[in-house]
């Protein structure tokens, strides 16, 4: 009996250890665009926030722990997962008091319900499992629950239309599980893997469609390969120069767009491959500028940590 007393006031002890740990600690979402046409990527601003007077841990990172709840239009319940848009997991052990931690994630839904015309709304869950209640003092556990935010899939105008049956007929070559074990019919990371698995679709569809609302997104994936494949990782001049290129169509053609504080950074990271870091310091606190708030942001405060470096 003293065995379990002990285990018992333990349990209660660690239950109220968590409760604590767990207060002011806030979780946001923010949809990007009120309004989105079949198959448009959702673009989701997750901020958590701690507002706690200890330092908390996030153990398996930020974004991998993410669920969001959808009511589609019909109000049916479903739930997806979150794709972070850099195409990695942005991994933050530590948060100090005071920190934020921000990533942008697609929403990954299953492909033919995201065609359905109608209002949708979306709440982020943050949790972990039961097992991580068992780790050191301040680290996180339980869920924490966002705000809830909407967003409407229109009717797409005719132009539009003709480019969404290419994008279909494309996303049917490719249903097959990817890496995440997820079909690639949902759309929301369509142009990521087209970009990437076949460039020369991007490619026709910026030169055939240019004045089409998913034209934008074929320019920033584009311009996302180059940098990533051909300049990170092959060091190649001439596609950092062309990644350059569809970064700034992407800031001129679509000043509006979802992406355009990942295009600003995306210059100032071609720059600094290139080696000209005072133009990458340049466009990188241009992009503190004009999108202080943003994922971008925080990509751009970590570029000029690199550059301080050199």
């Amino acid at each position: 009996m003293k065995k379990l007393s002990w285990v018992l006031v333990f349990l209660v002890s660690l239950a109220a250890t968590t409760s604590t740990q767990n207060e002011g600690l806030s979780l946001n979402i923010k949809i990007k665009e009120t309004h989105y046409l079949p198959g448009e990527p959702i673009i989701v601003t997750v901020t958590l926030r701690n507002g706690t007077k200890q330092r908390q841990f996030i153990p398996d990172g930020f974004s991998h722990n993410l669920f969001f709840d959808i009511t589609l239009p019909n109000g049916e319940k479903s739930d997806c997962n979150g794709w972070t848009v850099c195409g990695r997991r942005p991994v933050m052990v530590t948060l100090e008091p005071g920190d934020v931690l921000q990533t942008e994630v697609n929403l990954l839904v299953n492909h033919n319900r995201l065609d359905r015309l109608g209002e949708y709304t979306v709440t982020a869950r943050l949790k972990t499992t039961w097992y991580k209640l068992t780790t050191p003092r301040g680290v996180f556990s339980g869920e924490i629950q966002s705000n809830s935010v909407s967003f409407w899939i229109i009717q797409p105008k005719s132009i539009d239309l003709e480019v969404f049956k290419l994008i279909r007929a494309k996303a049917e070559e490719w249903v097959r599980p990817n890496l995440f074990g997820i079909e690639r019919e949902a759309m929301a990371s369509f142009f990521y893997y087209t970009a990437f698995g076949d460039p020369t679709f991007c490619e026709r569809i910026l030169q055939d469609f240019p004045t089409s609302t998913y034209a934008k997104y074929a320019a920033f994936y584009l311009a996302e390969y180059y940098r990533t494949w051909y300049g990170e990782r092959l060091k190649r001049q001439d596609y950092i120069d062309k990644a350059m290129e569809l970064y700034r169509k992407v800031l001129v053609d679509y000043p509006k767009f979802a992406f355009s504080g990942r295009a600003q950074w995306g210059i100032a990271r071609c720059y600094f491959l290139k080696g000209d870091l005072k133009a990458a310091r340049q466009e990188a606190e241009k992009t503190l500028q004009q999108y202080p708030d943003s994922f971008a942001a925080q990509e751009a405060r970590k570029l000029l940590q690199e550059i301080e470096k050199r």
